[in-house]
């Protein structure tokens, strides 16, 4: 487990989950899986004081109702945000929320170059079968990543697990089929010579996603997010990925913006389960495939 925020609860604990159904949903085929948000906020200034909330804040609200009451406390199972400080990785877990918990202290509370994290949307139904929380985060040495589902169809995370080198295999009887992602994005990029220097490139990242995504056969749609803090990756299919630029008068906490940039200093990535953004949501719509966004050039986005 990767070291925690100040305050940062226990490891999760099993909660009901639904399958979505219909187009946009992600992995419908599989039963009683749970789908969550994924964020990330990419920061080319992370050195100042953490972003104010208001622009983060007016992105999320308007996306979707269950997004729409998380501020006042409801709205949410809970949810896990991560971030990597020079070579440490950090993270935090609330699989469940108290009503005075809000998600963006946890996500504002650090200023770092690439912070996750998955929000847990799931619709309660009484009468779903237990099974994992949605999202969560996982750790690589100094790689962070969230997964949108829970679980893989069986025949795929078998497949996905006897592929897997040795050293990666070792230890990992009853752990999250989202980790078993990260490790096999993690095979892909060391046979790219990705793991042999001190940070893998935004390229070498992105070939790992392609390839990734050639061996994730068997599924409906798939989000999944991975970063070492100097780069993010983001492999997208199905549902809806969006993209907020940070407005050039967006405050941090304490300060006004204190660098010039040729694009907006920051991006926040939303990716939803679902197909339903209304029209009035002032946001990129991106479409599936594999990109790389380097913290330090926030608007520049490289895609496959």
């Amino acid at each position: 487990m990767p070291p925690t925020l100040a305050g940062a609860p226990g490891p999760p604990k099993k909660a009901a989950a639904v399958a979505g159904t219909g187009r946009g949903r992600l992995l419908s085929s599989v039963p009683n899986v749970a789908a969550a948000t994924l964020l990330a906020l990419v920061d080319a200034t992370p050195s100042g004081p953490a972003w104010a909330r208001g622009w983060v804040e007016g992105a999320l609200a308007p996306l979707v109702p269950k997004l729409r009451t998380v501020f006042g406390g409801c709205g949410l199972h809970g949810w896990s945000v991560g971030t990597v400080i020079g070579d440490e990785p950090l993270a935090q877990s609330r699989p469940v929320a108290r009503a005075e918990d809000d998600p963006l202290d946890d996500l504002l509370r650090v200023p770092g170059r690439c912070i996750v994290a998955a929000l847990d949307t799931r619709t309660p139904d009484p009468s779903a079968v237990s099974a994992r929380p949605a999202g969560g985060v996982h750790r690589f040495r100094r790689f962070l990543s969230l997964r949108a589902q829970p679980e893989l169809p069986p025949p795929l995370a078998k497949r996905l697990a006897a592929e897997l080198p040795e050293y990666l295999a070792r230890g990992r009887r009853d752990r999250p089929d989202a980790e078993l992602v990260l490790l096999s994005f993690i095979a892909e990029l060391q046979s790219l010579g990705g793991l042999s220097q001190r940070y893998a490139t935004a390229e070498q990242i992105q070939d790992a996603l392609i390839r990734l995504d050639a061996r994730m056969t068997g599924t409906d749609a798939h989000h999944f997010m991975v970063t070492d803090g100097r780069t993010l990756g983001v492999l997208a299919r199905g549902g809806t990925l969006l993209a907020f630029d940070a407005p050039e008068d967006a405050p941090r906490l304490g300060i006004g913006l204190s660098m010039v940039h040729p694009g907006p200093a920051a991006r926040l990535l939303v990716a939803l389960p679902g197909d339903d953004v209304g029209p009035d949501v002032a946001a990129e719509r991106i479409a599936d495939g594999c990109l790389t966004i380097e913290a330090a050039a926030p608007w520049r986005m490289q895609r496959a």
